[in-house]
């Protein structure tokens, strides 16, 4: 599995969702974001491990996907 993320905001709101118990899985799986501040973000205000900067459109999103899944 991986996480896509526009926004810190849906960062925010995916491991509020989650929980307690899922932040482990949250932090461990691979996450996409469209841009450095959100990777920044993601790896220091919620210590997400794999964090790769695609893109800011559709296409980067799914290629960095494709090419994480291949």
């Amino acid at each position: 599995s991986a996480w896509l993320a526009t926004s810190v905001e849906i960062i925010e709101n995916i491991f509020d969702m989650k929980g307690l118990t899922g932040h482990h899985f949250l932090r461990n799986a691979p996450w996409f974001v469209t841009h450095p501040r959100l990777a920044v973000a993601a790896m220091h205000e919620y210590k997400i491990k794999k964090v790769f900067v695609t893109p800011s459109t559709d296409d980067g999103l799914i290629n960095g996907l494709v090419c994480w899944f291949e």
